[in-house]
């Protein structure tokens, strides 16, 4: 069992089934985008990442 700052605790399965969702989703939109745009999956996956850094900074009004 783990326990998070919020003292919330999941069973192994519990997490177990969350992460493997969260790797699922993550791995169709890196395949997605490579075929989208043409490129290999790591200029995909790196493409993504910089998309959810500029977010989450335009988000939070931070400067580039």
């Amino acid at each position: 069992m783990g326990a998070d700052l919020q003292r919330l605790f999941w069973e192994e399965a519990e997490l177990l089934d969350r992460l493997y969702r969260i790797l699922e989703r993550s791995f169709q939109q890196g395949i997605a985008r490579a075929k989208r745009d043409r490129v290999s999956h790591r200029m995909a996956a790196m493409a993504i990442g910089v998309n959810v850094v500029q977010s989450a900074k335009r988000t939070r009004a931070l400067f580039p």
